[in-house]
């Protein structure tokens, strides 16, 4: 019988009767715009570092964080809800997109 193990989340590590392992790809992203954790699904804002500078100049590492909301918006194309993280700047984007008359499918940006 075959035994199976999950290996990462790359692939399936079969076992066969010879003992002698092999590796099922599984399909990789099922949206190639996949983003990670702290990323704006619109515009792809996230993360950066830079320096907090004091008043003598003295320079220490610091993080930026986007402005990000998990909002559940309704997809203009399908008419079924679609929950994305977005910051507000996509908030705005997706806005003027609507005004404008764009039919934009927001399940291209879904995670």
């Amino acid at each position: 019988s075959l035994s199976e193990q999950r290996v990462g989340t790359v692939g399936t590590f079969k076992l066969d009767r010879s003992g002698l392992g092999r590796v099922d790809r599984a399909p990789l992203l099922a949206y190639p715009t996949a983003r990670m954790a702290n990323t704006c699904a619109i515009t792809g804002k996230r993360t950066t570092t830079g320096n907090n500078v004091s008043h003598s100049k003295l320079s220490t590492k610091r993080t930026f964080k986007p402005n990000l909301q998990k909002k559940t918006l309704v997809n203009p194309v399908t008419g079924r809800a679609v929950k994305l993280t977005v910051s507000a700047r996509g908030l705005r984007t997706l806005k003027k997109w609507i005004r404008q008359g764009k039919k934009v499918d927001l399940n291209q940006f879904k995670v």
